[in-house]
């Protein structure tokens, strides 16, 4: 026995919201079926996460449906399990609808039992399907959210058993962070080990890791493809430091892998570029941002640019940075794509606002009332009931009266008088209410 197949992952039809970039992972996805064809394989594995919602948009799913009948029409049958994106604990999957339809076999299928003793300890074992073509052995495990499929393996107790014939190729198909194969620092309580998958398989076709990876049980390969594309500008920045996307296929004779091949998949060119605003102004980064690109040699024309600011300013506010004219002015160099991530940068006074919030809601409002109201001082005699504790207690009483919402019965200019005539109180100063009045 003897023949290929293709191990795809993370496929995510139907990720981003930026149109070019969705284009972009639907053509990922267009090519690898197209190359799946084209290579003759006997059948398609793709180890989760085929759409990145459980119930996506029917444009989406029109779309995926048309490739995936070119490989039915081929006679090339497709072998999936659940990704934890595919995964919905409420509703029926869109993967279930596409089964039932017969675009897919899902493999993700086990039995669970419990033992008769006092502990009632669970026992799953898996239910393998056999490729007809090849007689292949496939079986599988379904992700669910947060890793919370963990418990599987747990119930699993590590073996293969007796539902496989070991004289025969089998594949083990999952969707799980494998902790000696991940380098994303995803929590161990979100994943597992290479000891708790089940011993026996002649491969294991994992998903869920975005980047390619190889262990090994025995002389069998534990193997992650990595995405077609991507679904995250961090996905997009490992592509731009030389990180291969596309798919896996496997060549196998009798109960032994011949062959290893991975599929590198097109991609436009990216450019990534990081600024450090530590110690510098507002106006520095914005000059560096200007220079870097106003460079006759930076070539954008039909690529991805990725601009990430990190760091604390030492003055002025990341507003001072003209964001807007940076995109427009890469745009219209042609690029594709313009990303400008500024979540990593702050000032000096969101540094000390994020060192002051620490305890209650209440108290992280005082402990900033109290250091403004300290810092107040007015020559305004008719101010002064402001300073010091008293206009603290004042402060906080009118956050409250502003904070007040509105009864069920009260009307809108009831609910405005009510709330201006409780802060006029506090204030102790006469305050206009809607309509002139005082």
């Amino acid at each position: 026995m003897k023949g290929s197949f293709a191990h795809i992952s993370d496929c995510h039809i139907g990720a981003w919201r930026d149109p070019k970039l969705r284009g972009l992972n639907d053509s990922a996805f267009e090519k690898a079926i197209d190359l799946c064809i084209e290579n003759q394989v006997d059948f398609v594995i793709i180890s989760g996460d085929i759409f990145d919602i459980g119930i996506p948009e029917m444009s989406s799913v029109r779309y995926a449906v048309r490739k995936l009948k070119q490989l039915v029409n081929s006679g090339i049958p497709v072998y999936v399990v659940y990704g934890s994106h595919d995964y919905s604990p409420t509703t029926v999957s869109v993967v279930d609808v596409l089964t039932e339809a017969g675009l897919f076999a899902n493999v993700g299928q086990f039995e669970e039992t419990s033992t008769e003793d006092q502990n009632h300890q669970k026992n799953l074992s898996l239910k393998p399907l056999i490729d007809e073509k090849t007689g292949v052995q496939i079986a599988g495990l379904p992700a669910r959210r947060g890793g919370l499929e963990r418990a599987y393996y747990a119930e699993l107790k590590g073996s293969a058993g007796n539902i496989i014939d070991p004289e025969k190729y089998s594949i083990f198909v999952f969707h799980a962070s494998v902790n000696e194969l991940q380098a994303f620092n995803i929590p161990i309580e979100q994943s597992v080990s290479l000891q708790d998958l089940p011993r026996g398989f002649s491969y294991y076709a994992g998903g869920h890791l975005h980047k390619r990876s190889i262990g090994k049980i025995g002389e069998a390969s534990v193997v992650y493809p990595g995405p077609l594309f991507g679904t995250s500008y961090s996905d997009l920045e490992l592509t731009s430091r030389a990180e291969k996307r596309g798919f896996a296929i496997v060549e196998f004779e009798d109960n032994k892998t011949a062959r290893l091949n991975f599929v590198d998949l097109p991609s436009p060119r990216i450019l990534s570029k990081t600024f450090n605003a530590d110690g510098k102004s507002s106006a520095q980064i914005d000059n560096q941002i200007k220079e870097f690109i106003s460079k006759d040699t930076l070539q954008v024309k039909d690529s991805i640019v990725l601009l990430k600011v990190r760091g604390t300013l030492s003055s002025g506010k990341p507003s001072d940075i003209d964001w807007y004219a940076y995109r427009t002015s890469l745009l219209e160099r042609g690029a594709l794509v313009v990303s400008l991530n500024r979540m990593g940068l702050s000032t000096k006074e969101s540094k000390r606002l994020e060192l002051i919030g620490k305890g209650t809601k209440e108290e992280i409002e005082s402990k900033i009332l109290t250091e403004h109201i300290a810092a107040f001082k007015s020559s305004l005699s008719e101010l002064s009931f402001l300073s010091a504790s008293n206009g603290v207690i004042r402060a906080s009483r009118l956050l409250t009266a502003l904070k007040t919402e509105k009864k069920e019965e009260e009307t809108k200019s009831s609910f405005e008088k009510r709330v201006v005539k409780e802060a006029s109180g506090i204030l102790e100063f006469p305050v206009e209410e809607p309509g002139g009045k005082i």
